[in-house]
């Protein structure tokens, strides 16, 4: 009898791993874009994920690659490398949740973390060429908005080591957001900021849990790697019988030139541009305060990408304009991180960084009156100059 019950116990711990199953039940996903940060090689741009800079500051870094950093990720082929600067600003990117994190419930959430031996840029305080190479800490807000930071839901221990280490964390909302902030942080308590860095990778989904279960038995259910599926032995089809290919006699008829694809959004993007024309691109309309294209807004890029395509030897300046609802730097910074978006869009689908430039106008070329709600709307664009 007692041989029969433990077999029983240890076939029922087998079900439970196999099956994905844990006394700690998981209620509900929210689920995470783009969970390892990938990104185009060389790339600026990290599919899913907004830049929270503070203003006139360098965006989040996509790595392996810049400022001397060459560490292997965690998963997949990118991870994203956070710092804290000695002029008191840090580094923190958003994303908007597939559902609301809700007031009252409990989630459980995780990142591999690690530390660069190497990464080095400019101090802010000196100007010159400085090592960020000092431990530094993540926080992880709820926010209402792209880059809001309403309420710390969790921190992390200081990130110290050099190899990835799996940082789980719990946190129960005492307000709904939509949004949630990863940001680098300082060692607190601390006297003086200073130069330091925090490598993010392999992110998991947001798991709502029972708020007394425990979130590190839910994720080591999550991270625990799938048995591979059972391989069946491959049975060749018959061969089929080969034909001999028909031989079509020679012609002098030249080959049609491929038509260019039909323009819906800008259909003055056709082989009648000219040098120097400048062009609206119409139906783009990014959240407030945000830089992220959203995915409605596709459609009119993919046909800026078809022209690009069909005319290879055509350069292009993307120009992002505002309104005049904000102070001087910040329309800078908004414009032209909104004009980088685009330019960011349009490498990571193949056309070369060589043909597209950027620059941010903020809210010195208006088109229209910033009295009504339409002319502001109007001002805030992005335009194409064809180079």
């Amino acid at each position: 009898m007692k041989n029969i019950l433990v077999k029983g116990f240890f076939i029922g711990v087998w079900l439970s791993v196999s099956l994905g199953l844990s006394a700690q039940d998981v209620l509900d996903t929210i689920f995470v874009n783009n969970p390892s940060f990938e990104h185009p090689y060389k790339s600026r741009y990290v599919q899913g994920w907004t830049d929270c800079s503070f203003p006139g500051e360098t965006e989040f870094d996509p790595q392996p690659g810049f400022f001397g950093c060459y560490e292997k990720p965690a998963a997949g082929q990118g991870f994203v490398g956070l710092v804290v600067r000695d002029n008191e600003s840090y580094e923190a990117m958003s994303q908007r949740l597939t559902k609301p994190l809700v007031r009252g419930k409990c989630y459980a959430f995780s990142l591999k973390l690690a530390r660069s031996k190497s990464y080095t840029s400019q101090s802010r305080t000196t100007g010159k060429e400085a090592y960020y190479i000092t431990p530094a800490r993540v926080r992880i807000w709820g926010g209402d908005g792209p880059c809001q930071t309403k309420e710390l839901l969790a921190e992390s221990g200081l990130v110290v080591s050099y190899m990835w280490k799996t940082f789980n964390f719990k946190f129960k909302p005492i307000r709904d957001y939509q949004y949630i902030i990863i940001q680098a942080f300082y060692k607190t308590p601390t006297l003086f900021p200073y130069n330091g860095n925090v490598l993010v990778d392999d992110a998991t989904n947001i798991y709502e849990m029972k708020c007394d279960d425990n979130e590190n038995e839910i994720i080591a259910v999550v991270r625990t790697p799938k048995l591979p599926p059972k391989v069946v032995a491959y049975t060749p089809p018959p061969p089929k019988k080969v034909e001999k290919p028909k031989v079509v006699p020679h012609t002098n008829v030249k080959p049609k030139k491929k038509e260019p694809s039909e323009k819906v959004n800008m259909p003055e993007l056709n082989d009648k541009v000219a040098k120097g024309q400048v062009l609206r691109i119409r139906n783009l309309n990014f959240t407030a305060n945000s830089s992220e294209i959203p995915d409605a807004c596709h459609s009119v890029l993919n046909e800026l990408y078809e022209f690009m395509k069909e005319n290879p030897d055509v350069r292009i300046e993307l120009g992002g304009h505002t309104n005049n609802r904000c102070d001087t730097p910040y329309c800078n910074s908004l414009s032209e991180k909104r004009a980088k978006a685009v330019a960011d869009y349009l490498i990571a689908k193949g056309i070369s960084p060589d043909r597209v430039t950027y620059k941010g106008y903020g809210k010195t070329r208006p088109i229209a009156s910033n009295s009504s709600l339409e002319g502001r709307k109007k001002n805030q664009r992005v335009e194409v100059r064809v180079l």
